[in-house]
Protein backbone atom coordinates (compact mmCIF):
# COMPACT_ATOMS: atom_id res chain seq x y z
CA UNK A 1 0.00 0.00 0.00
CA UNK A 2 1.35 3.37 -0.70
CA UNK A 3 0.96 5.86 1.95
CA UNK A 4 0.38 9.89 1.54
CA UNK A 5 2.61 11.80 4.10
CA UNK A 6 2.80 15.56 4.90
CA UNK A 7 5.43 17.77 6.80
CA UNK A 8 4.33 20.36 9.32
CA UNK A 9 6.08 23.53 9.90
CA UNK A 10 7.39 23.27 13.39
CA UNK A 11 9.80 24.15 15.79
CA UNK A 12 12.28 21.68 15.51
CA UNK A 13 13.84 23.87 12.39
CA UNK A 14 16.08 25.75 14.09
CA UNK A 15 19.98 25.80 14.19
CA UNK A 16 21.81 23.10 16.24
CA UNK A 17 24.05 23.76 19.04
CA UNK A 18 25.38 20.31 19.66
CA UNK A 19 26.53 17.18 18.14
CA UNK A 20 27.05 13.30 18.44
CA UNK A 21 30.21 11.14 18.68
CA UNK A 22 32.35 13.90 16.75
CA UNK A 23 30.77 13.84 13.74
CA UNK A 24 29.89 17.93 13.37
CA UNK A 25 25.60 18.61 12.82
CA UNK A 26 26.64 20.98 9.90
CA UNK A 27 29.58 19.76 8.25
CA UNK A 28 30.87 22.34 5.03
CA UNK A 29 28.25 21.06 2.30
CA UNK A 30 30.05 18.04 0.46
CA UNK A 31 31.49 19.05 -3.00
CA UNK A 32 29.55 17.91 -5.69
CA UNK A 33 29.22 14.43 -6.44
CA UNK A 34 29.66 13.32 -9.93
CA UNK A 35 28.56 9.75 -10.70
CA UNK A 36 29.19 8.78 -14.53
CA UNK A 37 27.70 10.63 -17.54
CA UNK A 38 24.87 12.40 -14.63
CA UNK A 39 22.28 10.74 -16.27
CA UNK A 40 22.75 6.92 -16.18
CA UNK A 41 21.38 4.01 -13.82
CA UNK A 42 18.91 5.02 -10.69
CA UNK A 43 18.73 9.06 -9.91
CA UNK A 44 17.00 11.87 -8.06
CA UNK A 45 15.62 14.08 -10.56
CA UNK A 46 14.63 17.90 -8.97
CA UNK A 47 11.85 19.34 -10.95
CA UNK A 48 10.98 23.54 -9.98
CA UNK A 49 7.18 23.51 -11.32
CA UNK A 50 4.75 26.24 -11.14
CA UNK A 51 1.37 26.71 -12.92
CA UNK A 52 1.13 28.75 -15.74
CA UNK A 53 -0.20 31.64 -14.27
CA UNK A 54 2.04 32.15 -11.85
CA UNK A 55 5.36 34.27 -11.81
CA UNK A 56 8.27 31.95 -13.31
CA UNK A 57 10.54 32.57 -10.35
CA UNK A 58 12.94 29.61 -12.01
CA UNK A 59 16.21 32.26 -12.32
CA UNK A 60 15.60 33.76 -9.13
CA UNK A 61 15.45 30.63 -7.11
CA UNK A 62 17.68 28.37 -8.74
CA UNK A 63 20.60 29.02 -6.79
CA UNK A 64 18.91 28.76 -3.50
CA UNK A 65 17.72 25.47 -4.58
CA UNK A 66 20.70 24.38 -5.32
CA UNK A 67 21.88 25.14 -1.87
CA UNK A 68 18.94 23.36 -0.32
CA UNK A 69 19.95 20.76 -2.24
CA UNK A 70 23.33 20.36 -1.42
CA UNK A 71 22.50 20.35 2.39
CA UNK A 72 19.87 17.62 2.04
CA UNK A 73 22.71 15.88 0.32
CA UNK A 74 24.76 16.62 3.75
CA UNK A 75 22.19 15.21 5.78
CA UNK A 76 21.99 11.83 4.47
CA UNK A 77 25.99 11.89 4.46
CA UNK A 78 26.20 13.43 7.80
CA UNK A 79 23.50 10.55 9.09
CA UNK A 80 25.35 7.83 7.89
CA UNK A 81 29.16 8.70 9.10
CA UNK A 82 27.37 8.18 12.36
CA UNK A 83 26.93 4.88 11.90
CA UNK A 84 30.58 4.36 10.42
CA UNK A 85 29.82 4.74 6.42
CA UNK A 86 28.94 7.47 3.83
CA UNK A 87 25.77 7.95 1.91
CA UNK A 88 25.05 10.61 -0.97
CA UNK A 89 22.24 11.21 -2.95
CA UNK A 90 22.56 10.32 -6.57
CA UNK A 91 21.43 13.36 -8.53
CA UNK A 92 20.73 14.05 -12.47
CA UNK A 93 23.39 15.99 -12.54
CA UNK A 94 25.41 17.77 -15.67
CA UNK A 95 28.93 18.03 -16.82
CA UNK A 96 29.37 20.54 -13.59
CA UNK A 97 27.89 18.01 -11.10
CA UNK A 98 25.56 20.11 -9.64
CA UNK A 99 22.24 18.48 -9.41
CA UNK A 100 20.05 19.24 -12.74
CA UNK A 101 16.78 21.41 -11.80
CA UNK A 102 14.28 21.09 -14.67
CA UNK A 103 11.72 24.03 -15.20
CA UNK A 104 8.09 22.87 -15.87
CA UNK A 105 5.09 24.55 -16.69
CA UNK A 106 1.99 22.99 -15.32
CA UNK A 107 -1.75 23.97 -15.31
CA UNK A 108 -3.49 26.52 -13.85
CA UNK A 109 -4.90 24.19 -11.66
CA UNK A 110 -2.36 21.30 -11.01
CA UNK A 111 -0.58 23.07 -8.46
CA UNK A 112 -3.81 23.21 -6.31
CA UNK A 113 -2.32 19.90 -4.16
CA UNK A 114 0.02 16.72 -4.36
CA UNK A 115 -2.32 14.76 -6.54
CA UNK A 116 -3.10 16.99 -9.08
CA UNK A 117 0.73 18.11 -9.10
CA UNK A 118 1.88 14.37 -9.40
CA UNK A 119 -1.11 13.62 -11.87
CA UNK A 120 0.44 16.64 -14.04
CA UNK A 121 4.01 15.45 -14.12
CA UNK A 122 3.28 11.97 -14.70
CA UNK A 123 1.31 13.29 -18.07
CA UNK A 124 4.30 14.69 -18.96
CA UNK A 125 6.44 12.11 -19.10
CA UNK A 126 7.82 11.69 -15.48
CA UNK A 127 7.17 8.11 -14.56
CA UNK A 128 10.56 6.68 -15.35
CA UNK A 129 11.43 3.49 -12.73
CA UNK A 130 15.02 4.82 -12.15
CA UNK A 131 13.94 8.04 -10.95
CA UNK A 132 12.85 9.65 -7.65
CA UNK A 133 11.50 12.91 -8.65
CA UNK A 134 12.59 16.15 -5.84
CA UNK A 135 9.71 18.56 -6.65
CA UNK A 136 9.93 22.37 -5.93
CA UNK A 137 6.47 23.19 -6.26
CA UNK A 138 6.45 27.05 -6.61
CA UNK A 139 3.11 27.33 -4.39
CA UNK A 140 2.19 27.85 -0.86
CA UNK A 141 0.50 25.16 1.24
CA UNK A 142 -0.39 26.39 4.46
CA UNK A 143 0.92 25.10 7.12
CA UNK A 144 2.27 22.23 5.36
CA UNK A 145 5.78 21.98 4.33
CA UNK A 146 6.03 19.28 1.89
CA UNK A 147 4.49 15.73 1.15
CA UNK A 148 5.92 12.08 0.15
CA UNK A 149 4.83 8.46 -0.44
CA UNK A 150 5.83 5.59 0.98
CA UNK A 151 5.33 1.86 0.56
CA UNK A 152 4.45 -0.74 3.15
CA UNK A 153 7.29 -3.16 2.59
CA UNK A 154 9.66 -3.84 5.24
CA UNK A 155 11.56 -7.05 3.14
CA UNK A 156 15.17 -6.25 3.01
CA UNK A 157 16.59 -6.46 -0.60
CA UNK A 158 16.11 -4.93 -4.13
CA UNK A 159 12.52 -6.58 -4.51
CA UNK A 160 11.34 -4.05 -1.96
CA UNK A 161 8.65 -1.58 -3.71
CA UNK A 162 10.45 1.60 -2.42
CA UNK A 163 13.42 0.46 -4.10
CA UNK A 164 11.29 1.44 -7.37
CA UNK A 165 11.32 4.50 -9.04
CA UNK A 166 8.08 6.45 -9.82
CA UNK A 167 7.18 8.35 -6.86
CA UNK A 168 7.32 12.38 -5.69
CA UNK A 169 8.65 14.02 -2.89
CA UNK A 170 7.92 18.11 -2.89
CA UNK A 171 8.21 20.80 -0.94
CA UNK A 172 6.27 23.77 -1.23
CA UNK A 173 7.14 27.41 -1.43
CA UNK A 174 6.03 28.48 1.75
CA UNK A 175 9.13 26.45 3.18
CA UNK A 176 11.70 27.41 0.98
CA UNK A 177 13.68 28.79 3.53
CA UNK A 178 17.67 28.86 4.49
CA UNK A 179 17.88 26.43 6.95
CA UNK A 180 14.30 24.75 6.48
CA UNK A 181 14.48 24.06 2.70
CA UNK A 182 17.15 21.45 2.59
CA UNK A 183 15.47 19.22 5.29
CA UNK A 184 11.88 19.11 4.00
CA UNK A 185 13.41 17.71 1.23
CA UNK A 186 15.48 15.35 2.86
CA UNK A 187 12.53 14.64 5.01
CA UNK A 188 9.88 13.71 2.02
CA UNK A 189 12.94 12.40 -0.06
CA UNK A 190 14.04 9.69 2.66
CA UNK A 191 9.77 8.94 2.81
CA UNK A 192 9.97 8.21 -0.68
CA UNK A 193 12.88 5.51 -0.04
CA UNK A 194 10.81 4.17 2.28
CA UNK A 195 10.92 5.29 5.61
CA UNK A 196 9.52 4.99 8.40
CA UNK A 197 8.13 0.97 8.05
CA UNK A 198 5.06 0.75 11.00
CA UNK A 199 7.22 -2.34 11.44
CA UNK A 200 10.14 -0.71 12.69
CA UNK A 201 11.31 -0.76 16.53
CA UNK A 202 9.78 3.20 16.67
CA UNK A 203 7.77 3.33 13.41
CA UNK A 204 3.99 4.83 13.61
CA UNK A 205 0.79 3.90 11.81
CA UNK A 206 2.21 7.32 10.18
CA UNK A 207 5.77 6.39 8.73
CA UNK A 208 7.14 8.36 11.51
CA UNK A 209 9.17 7.15 14.43
CA UNK A 210 8.97 7.94 18.05
CA UNK A 211 12.67 7.58 19.74
CA UNK A 212 13.97 11.07 19.97
CA UNK A 213 13.03 14.17 17.67
CA UNK A 214 15.03 13.07 14.72
CA UNK A 215 14.38 14.06 10.92
CA UNK A 216 11.64 11.45 10.79
CA UNK A 217 10.38 11.15 14.33
CA UNK A 218 7.31 13.45 15.27
CA UNK A 219 4.09 13.22 16.85
CA UNK A 220 1.76 12.54 14.15
CA UNK A 221 -1.31 12.46 15.20
CA UNK A 222 -1.47 8.43 15.29
CA UNK A 223 -1.14 7.98 19.07
CA UNK A 224 2.23 7.08 19.65
CA UNK A 225 3.85 9.70 22.02
CA UNK A 226 7.14 10.69 20.75
CA UNK A 227 10.34 9.57 23.52
CA UNK A 228 12.00 13.38 23.72
CA UNK A 229 14.63 11.38 25.75
CA UNK A 230 16.07 8.68 23.58
CA UNK A 231 18.20 11.30 21.41
CA UNK A 232 17.81 14.45 23.50
CA UNK A 233 20.67 15.79 21.91
CA UNK A 234 20.01 18.73 19.23
CA UNK A 235 21.95 17.79 16.40
CA UNK A 236 19.64 14.77 16.47
CA UNK A 237 16.70 16.76 14.93
CA UNK A 238 18.13 17.64 11.51
CA UNK A 239 19.66 13.79 10.97
CA UNK A 240 18.07 10.56 10.42
CA UNK A 241 17.57 7.71 12.51
CA UNK A 242 19.49 8.97 15.49
CA UNK A 243 19.75 5.45 17.35
CA UNK A 244 20.19 4.12 14.04
CA UNK A 245 17.71 1.04 14.20
CA UNK A 246 14.72 2.13 12.07
CA UNK A 247 15.23 2.91 9.43
CA UNK A 248 18.75 4.10 8.18
CA UNK A 249 22.12 3.07 9.23
CA UNK A 250 25.57 2.53 7.20
CA UNK A 251 26.48 -0.40 9.31
CA UNK A 252 22.80 -1.94 10.35
CA UNK A 253 22.19 -4.54 13.05
CA UNK A 254 19.28 -6.26 15.35
CA UNK A 255 15.88 -5.76 13.35
CA UNK A 256 17.50 -3.11 10.61
CA UNK A 257 19.70 -5.87 9.73
CA UNK A 258 17.25 -7.85 8.43
CA UNK A 259 14.71 -5.31 7.11
CA UNK A 260 14.40 -2.46 5.00
CA UNK A 261 17.14 -0.28 5.41
CA UNK A 262 16.92 2.88 3.26
CA UNK A 263 20.83 3.18 3.38
CA UNK A 264 20.75 0.20 1.08
CA UNK A 265 18.45 2.17 -1.31
CA UNK A 266 19.90 2.33 -4.95
CA UNK A 267 19.60 6.16 -5.34
CA UNK A 268 22.07 6.55 -2.78
CA UNK A 269 25.69 5.93 -3.16
CA UNK A 270 27.77 4.40 -0.54
CA UNK A 271 30.87 7.11 -1.35
CA UNK A 272 33.18 3.75 -0.30
CA UNK A 273 34.55 3.71 -4.12
CA UNK A 274 34.82 1.09 -6.31
CA UNK A 275 38.12 -0.78 -4.05
CA UNK A 276 36.55 -0.57 -1.00
CA UNK A 277 33.96 -1.98 -2.46
CA UNK A 278 35.78 -5.50 -4.01
CA UNK A 279 37.38 -5.51 -0.70
CA UNK A 280 33.87 -5.76 0.83
CA UNK A 281 32.97 -8.58 -1.30
CA UNK A 282 36.29 -10.26 -0.99
CA UNK A 283 34.87 -10.64 2.76
CA UNK A 284 31.65 -11.52 2.24
CA UNK A 285 32.51 -14.34 -0.15
CA UNK A 286 35.16 -15.31 2.23
CA UNK A 287 32.72 -15.29 5.67
CA UNK A 288 30.06 -17.32 3.01
CA UNK A 289 32.38 -19.74 2.10
CA UNK A 290 33.32 -20.63 5.62
CA UNK A 291 29.72 -21.61 6.58
CA UNK A 292 29.34 -23.62 4.06
CA UNK A 293 32.60 -25.80 4.48
CA UNK A 294 30.90 -25.77 7.92
CA UNK A 295 32.61 -22.89 10.20
CA UNK A 296 31.15 -21.43 13.57
CA UNK A 297 28.88 -18.55 12.74
CA UNK A 298 29.68 -15.46 13.85
CA UNK A 299 26.63 -14.68 16.33
CA UNK A 300 24.25 -12.88 14.66
CA UNK A 301 26.09 -13.34 11.21
CA UNK A 302 23.28 -15.78 9.58
CA UNK A 303 24.05 -16.91 5.45
CA UNK A 304 20.45 -14.74 4.65
CA UNK A 305 22.28 -12.18 6.51
CA UNK A 306 25.23 -11.83 5.07
CA UNK A 307 24.03 -12.91 1.22
CA UNK A 308 21.65 -10.18 1.39
CA UNK A 309 24.30 -7.50 1.91
CA UNK A 310 26.49 -8.95 -0.55
CA UNK A 311 23.39 -8.74 -3.07
CA UNK A 312 23.56 -4.87 -1.55
CA UNK A 313 26.91 -4.23 -2.36
CA UNK A 314 26.79 -5.96 -5.53
CA UNK A 315 24.06 -3.42 -6.59
CA UNK A 316 25.95 -0.40 -5.23
CA UNK A 317 29.00 -1.55 -7.60
CA UNK A 318 26.45 -2.11 -10.39
CA UNK A 319 25.13 1.38 -10.29
CA UNK A 320 28.64 3.21 -9.58
CA UNK A 321 29.76 1.57 -12.68
CA UNK A 322 32.23 -0.28 -10.75
CA UNK A 323 32.55 -4.18 -11.60
CA UNK A 324 32.88 -6.80 -8.35
CA UNK A 325 35.95 -9.70 -8.89
CA UNK A 326 34.82 -12.42 -6.71
CA UNK A 327 31.45 -14.72 -7.79
CA UNK A 328 29.33 -15.99 -4.56
CA UNK A 329 29.37 -19.94 -4.72
CA UNK A 330 26.01 -21.02 -6.90
CA UNK A 331 23.20 -21.57 -5.04
CA UNK A 332 24.40 -20.29 -1.63
CA UNK A 333 21.84 -18.70 0.45
CA UNK A 334 19.19 -16.23 -1.25
CA UNK A 335 21.43 -14.56 -3.50
CA UNK A 336 19.99 -13.44 -6.91
CA UNK A 337 22.58 -11.82 -9.25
Amino acid sequence: MTRLFLMICVGCLVAATAAEAQVPIFSPPPAPLCLGDGTGGPRVEVVYARASDRLDRYAQVHDDLVEALAEADGIFNDSARRSGGSRRIRFLHGADCLPVIRNVVLGPPDDDGYAAMVGALLTRGFYDADRKYLVFLDAPAGGVCGHGTTEDDDQPGVDNLNDDGRSFAVTYNNCWVRGAAGQISAHELMHTLGAVQQTAPHGTSGEHCTDGLDLMCRDDGTGKPVDETACPDEASRHLFDCKHDDYFSARATGWLASHWNTANSRFLYDGAGCDASRIRMARLDAEAQRLREGGIPVPGRSPSIIAFERTTTLHLMRTAGCKPLSILPAGFATWRP
